[in-house]
């Protein structure tokens, strides 16, 4: 199993370097024209001074027609819109695809089968050498559908998800474990969850930590509520929480725009964080540390995950066979949304 590797100097550090774009380093480079002798000189240069090599195995992609990876997302295009982990994650996958001189196409679907039909449609139209996967489920018939048209992929999530693809995973238990054990150790023994799609493997494999901690007595109550990801469903949630007989004393939110979003309706309600009520989000952005209190947060660097997913479908690609790289586990960074339980909270005021 590989780990995410050390950075090597890029094309952007050529082009830095020589005072070009990027565009004519890639000319220099692979001896076309459209570029001077004295520049095509100077970009050379640059690239023997900072030790650049072409990478070998984007170099073999270059008999592909396509040039261009697709990722097809499943979610509501108003909530991808707010989401920093989509944001952070498709910028580190554009950025390590543009070193290479390949692209990303993204496109935003409303179901499984318009999923299906995007990618059988564009292996018709020869559009991508590739695909991203995200957010895979029980039986996926995505993997499947891949490996039925011979395209690579790469899923994100763990090795026993991909179906033969490629995968790029950090450990959700562990991350989840973590939180639970902060919490625990501060004192809290009824916790909910308000989380994201429940028939997606990640958020399963989450629920299941709280439910063993529950079977193990580590907990006198938990419950799980599955939303869209969007701010209004977490609010929505957060205020039922409030309004039935639950007693939570914390919650743990499946990103930061829901925890924003728990933040915020607890805070029109009366409740105090973290006095009354602790809060955890599952991924964090700066927004975690703009709010009153900060959040306490599991942190992890997307872009670099991104970077990670884009180098092992390359490899892939190249290889022609799957390839699996564990990221690292996010950790949990405790700031001020996290205290020991007061009395439990189980009712809203005004």
């Amino acid at each position: 199993m590989q780990k995410g590797r050390a950075r090597r100097p890029t094309i952007a550090d050529v082009a830095d370097r020589a005072g070009v774009s990027k565009g004519a380093v890639s000319f220099a480079l692979n001896g076309s024209p459209g570029v001077s002798e004295q520049t095509r000189e100077r970009i050379k240069k640059a690239a023997d001074d900072l030790g650049w090599h072409p990478h070998h195995a984007a170099r073999s992609l270059r008999q592909s027609r396509a040039e261009s990876v697709g990722m097809i997302v499943n979610r509501p295009m108003r909530t991808l819109g707010v989401e920093p982990f989509y944001a952070q994650l498709s910028s580190g996958l554009s950025a390590e695809l543009a070193e290479h001189g390949i692209s990303l196409q993204t496109f935003i679907v409303g179901s499984v089968e318009e999923e299906l039909a995007s990618y059988r449609r564009w292996w018709l139209e020869r559009r991508v050498d590739g695909f991203v996967l995200m957010d895979p489920t029980p039986d996926d018939p995505r993997t499947a559908a891949l490996n039925d048209l011979e395209l690579p992929g790469v899923v994100i999530g763990e090795p026993e998800t991909a179906g033969g693809l490629s995968s790029v995973w950090a450990d959700d238990t562990a991350a989840m474990r973590s939180c639970l054990d902060h919490l625990v150790g501060l004192g809290h023994r009824r916790i909910a969850h308000v989380c994201g799609t429940a028939s997606y493997l990640h958020t399963q494999r989450r629920i299941r930590v709280l439910r063993n901690a529950r079977r193990r007595g580590d907990l006198e109550w938990t419950r799980s509520l599955a939303t869209d990801y969007s701010d209004h469903q977490s609010s929505d949630l957060t205020r039922k929480l409030l309004a039935g007989d639950f007693g939570a004393t914390a919650v743990i939110y499946d990103s930061d725009v829901m925890a924003l979003a728990g933040l915020a309706a607890l805070q029109e309600s009366g409740i105090a964080v973290p006095e009354e009520m602790s809060l955890v989000s599952f991924d964090d952005s700066p927004l975690t540390r703009l709010t009153h209190p900060p959040l306490t947060a599991l942190h992890r660097d997307t872009f670099e995950f991104g970077s990670i997913v884009a180098r092992t479908l390359i490899e892939s690609m190249a290889q022609r066979k799957p390839v699996t790289v564990q990221a690292p586990t996010p950790e949990l960074v405790v700031r001020g949304s996290t205290a020991a339980p007061a009395a439990p909270v189980s009712r809203v005021r005004r």
